[in-house]
């Protein structure tokens, strides 16, 4: 890919076909789409949030773009392939910034997008310097609810420490490239990233807890590994910590919309995993246990079940705990948030059984766009109680029963033609 002089070269081969920079872009692009949609409903508290989470995930596609290009060793023999990639970064971020900024602007979250953008621009100046600090990303999403106790705590010093971060940082990081090379560290973790959906999560070892929730949920965690197991335990534990901190704080955190995101990228990572590692396919049909294919595609839908079950019961005990905390929410919102829920992982399983290749498996990622526009316009409109709200449960159970559906469909294309593919 040679720069003829345009800026937007191979712009979209390069950042739109490939699935790690256009996963987190598209979660950006979701974050931006939901903060217009509230900001129409007269809803502000949440739109900074969904803003800086817009910021932070093209952060995390530039970071991992750069990850990709210290990884590939005949990235320095192109000429000006460098350079090119960097100015395409900075023009995307400006993008997103300015469009950010616009609606922020309007809705008094504009420091917001300034302390998203520092914390990003930190994130990819660390990830130039060490690579494998990209599988903290997680925890990038993770300062983002806590971002409204900084700005209130310092609303004055936090905008100049947020300009002055920024600025600081692309300084760094225009340095870093005037002297780049090929890092060994990058290439595992560009690859370890395509395989594992660019996920870390801290080892817990090989406790009782995490044996016994691999052994309950087998087969379908043999492609993603001891993974699975530490979001389920994790993604609970985190979203207490969070409940915690917004009741001492009196902070409105969206945890319950938080949990549903993340069940749902939890199912699209198991058959991602899947996908990408389908070689091993042959390695489990062989395993005992199994009479023949379809006594093994009958066990992975047992287990998906199985999982389902584990999410859907994390989100009931949130529920729960956020109920004993005297969460304002009423019964129409904890039923919208389980039902709407359910159905969402369940379409995510389902098309992940059909899905073959990992673009299919990305498409799956409009039924987390849809699920979260879906959620995000019930939650105002059920704020309005002078009207009747019963058909809010009806059409998630409509959806529920079309949700099973795809689930039992997905079954029976489920290693449909061979077990040696996708």
């Amino acid at each position: 890919m040679m720069p003829n002089g345009s800026i937007l070269r191979g712009v979209m081969r390069l950042w739109f076909y490939d699935l790690g920079s256009v996963s987190f872009l598209g979660t950006g692009l979701l974050g931006f789409a939901l903060a217009v949609l509230i900001s129409f409903g007269g809803d502000f508290e949440t739109i900074g949030i969904l803003l800086a989470m817009c910021v932070v995930s093209t952060s995390a596609a530039i970071a991992w773009q750069f990850i990709r290009l210290n990884a590939t060793e005949w990235a320095n023999i192109v000429p000006q392939y460098q350079r090119l990639v960097l100015k395409q970064a900075l023009l995307i971020c400006a993008v997103v910034v300015f469009m950010c900024a616009m609606v922020a602007i309007l809705t008094q979250a504009f420091t917001y997008v300034l302390v998203a953008a520092a914390l990003g621009s930190g994130f990819v100046y660390v990830c130039l310097r060490r690579p494998k600090a990209f599988f903290a990303s997680f925890f990038l999403y993770l300062c983002i609810p806590f971002m409204d106790m900084v700005i209130l705590a310092f609303p004055v010093s936090t905008w100049l420490l947020a300009c002055l971060s920024i600025g600081t940082f692309l300084i760094l990081i225009a340095r870093h490239y005037q002297q780049a090379s090929w890092q060994e560290q990058a290439r595992p973790v560009y690859l370890n990233g395509m395989e594992m959906g660019w996920f870390w999560l801290p080892n817990l070892r090989s406790g009782n807890v995490v044996n016994r929730v691999e052994r309950f949920l087998h087969p379908v965690n043999f492609f993603i590994g001891p993974m699975l197991s530490m979001m389920i335990i994790g993604l609970p534990l985190v979203a207490i910590l969070l409940a915690a901190v917004g009741a001492t704080f009196a902070l409105d955190i969206p945890i319950l919309f938080l949990m549903a995101q993340f069940s749902m990228l939890i199912c699209a990572l198991v058959h991602w995993s899947r996908v990408q590692r389908w070689r091993a396919t042959e390695l489990l049909w062989m395993m005992p246990g199994y009479s023949g294919r379809q006594g093994m595609v009958g066990a992975f839908f047992t287990a998906q079940l199985r999982l389902l079950s584990v999410l859907m019961g994390s989100v009931v005990l949130i529920i729960a705990v956020l109920a004993v905390m005297g969460s304002p929410a009423g019964t129409m919102i904890y039923s919208h948030i389980i039902l709407s829920t359910f159905w969402g992982c369940s379409f995510v399983l389902g098309l992940g059984c059909v899905s073959r290749d990992a673009k299919q498996i990305t498409l799956t990622m409009l039924v987390v766009i849809v699920q979260s526009a879906w959620v995000s316009w019930v939650l105002l409109l059920l704020r309005d109680e002078s009207h009747s709200n019963g058909w809010v449960i009806a059409v998630n159970l409509c959806l529920s029963g079309i949700a099973i559906g795809a689930l039992l469909w997905g079954k029976t294309q489920l290693w449909r033609k061979d077990i040696l593919q996708p």
